[in-house]
């Protein structure tokens, strides 16, 4: 990896909320190490395969990310720094979809609870996946 940089690891594929979060943490560049999990981020720290994590603690609809004050408690690591971010999602398909053709949404967990009274009336199923960018790459692999 680059020599001198900061390498930071994330929880999602590259282009997630949490990588832009690293963004405004480490405003010079850095090294981005997408995960699949949190806890993933948490062992490549612990490991020292990683120098720094840019996890979600809260948010103002779905409150306090359970997952990571538990590996806050149990790991040992702290807090070095915080960002506020502004989270807007969008729902996302193959060009030329009509949304009337659309019958499940996928995404993060989080993002679905976000989104479940649009879900909701929508009348899609909710369908979990790892990371809200990993569900558009899941979408566009799937083609449908």
């Amino acid at each position: 990896m680059s020599e001198g940089k900061a390498k930071v690891a994330f929880q999602g594929e590259l282009g997630s909320y949490s990588e832009e979060a690293a963004s405004k943490l480490f405003v010079q560049e850095f090294v981005p190490m997408p995960m699949r999990s949190l806890l993933s981020v948490f062992t490549a720290i612990e490991a020292g395969s990683a120098d720094y994590g840019a996890v979600p603690i809260e948010n103002s609809i779905e409150g306090g990310v359970g997952e990571t004050y538990d590996l806050l408690l149990y790991s040992g690591l702290r807090v070095v720094g915080e960002v506020y971010g502004r989270v807007v999602h969008c729902l996302i398909g193959l060009e030329g979809a009509e949304i009337s053709d659309i019958k499940r949404a996928f995404s993060h967990q989080q993002a679905l609870a976000q989104c479940r009274a649009y879900i909701t009336m929508m009348g899609f199923e909710q369908v979990s996946t790892y990371d809200t960018a990993g569900a558009v790459k899941l979408v566009k692999e799937m083609g449908d």
